[in-house]
């Protein structure tokens, strides 16, 4: 029979051996939790993987654990989807696997070339339209036609216009030729014009000539007055060369006035002669000058002296 202090030492021994099995299994643990874990991403990781995400070009894939390439991967799918519907370049039709998507992409495809062909843009694929976009397709370009022809624009298909349609063209046409020959244009066509309207043209050409005649102006064509436009042409003239010549202007002509008119034209010169002769410009005839004028070109000159002599 073992003594108990044998006892005890046995007890003893068995302890400690438990204990640093203890030990020891608690390191192990610890160094492969050590070894395995993540580690807490620096801020330059952070930055990478952020780059990455949105498609940077200086992306270092190196850098980055499986679950965030898996996010960049998803990220770059999205924006290649985005990029296919918006009909970008950098759509890559190639990485398209889903079913839904490629029946989205190509919804919007047909979307975007229907507005293209509404719009009679030559990127339009007639290809791509079904019935009912065909249908809208040409009903629009009609349309635009129809515009173009109202507007006279040589762009203008006379061979689409319905029989309607080219007779509402047709009076558009004469109505913008009547404009035009109302207004005295050079691209008038008189052809064009019904026997109302020629009334009307001519009666605006006279008035047109009647104005010119009245401002002396040389386009004007005197053999198409009338007696009385005449009279009210020459009474013009008479009333513009009697102001010509009240302000001594060389384009006045003493011939066509009254002898009270002449008297009054006398009248004009002297006063404009006396004001020329007290500011002493050279234009001063003394000899049509009075007593009192003298006087008055002497007080002016005195003036004019003292002024310069700074009194």
């Amino acid at each position: 029979m073992p003594s108990r202090k044998a006892e005890f030492a046995f007890a003893v021994m068995s302890s400690q051996r438990y204990n640093r099995v203890r030990f020891l299994a608690g390191a192990m643990v610890a160094l492969v939790v050590s070894t395995f874990a993540p580690a807490a991403d620096t801020p330059q990781q952070k930055a990478n993987f952020d780059g990455c995400v949105k498609g940077a070009t200086d992306c270092d894939l190196s850098a980055l654990s499986p679950s965030e390439i898996s996010q960049v991967a998803a990220e770059s799918k999205k924006r290649n989807l985005s990029a296919c519907l918006s009909g970008s370049l950098a759509c890559d039709p190639s990485r398209i696997d889903s079913p839904d998507d490629v029946r989205a992409i190509d919804q919007a495809t047909r979307r975007r070339n229907l507005d293209k062909c509404m719009a009679g843009a030559q990127a339009c694929n007639p290809l791509l339209l079904d019935l009912a976009g065909r249908t809208a397709v040409e009903a629009e370009s009609r349309h635009r036609n129809l515009q173009k022809c109202l507007d006279g624009s040589p762009s203008c298909d006379p061979l689409r216009l319905t029989a309607s349609e080219a007779s509402t063209v047709a009076e558009a046409r004469r109505q913008r030729n009547v404009e035009k020959c109302l207004g005295g244009s050079v691209t008038c066509d008189p052809l064009l014009l019904t026997p109302k309207d020629a009334v009307s043209v001519q009666a605006a050409w006279q008035r047109r000539n009647l104005d010119k005649c009245m401002d002396g102006s040389s386009a004007c064509d005197p053999t198409r007055l009338s007696p009385a436009e005449l009279e009210r042409i020459q009474a013009n003239l008479k009333r513009r060369n009697l102001l010509n010549c009240q302000g001594g202007l060389a384009s006045c002509n003493l011939s066509l006035l009254s002898v009270s008119e002449v008297e009054e034209v006398r009248r004009a010169f002297q006063r404009r002669n006396l004001e020329n002769c007290q500011k002493g410009l050279p234009s001063c005839d003394p000899q049509v000058l009075t007593g009192p004028d003298l006087a008055a070109v002497h007080e002016a000159y005195r003036q004019r002296t003292l002024h310069r002599a700074g009194r």
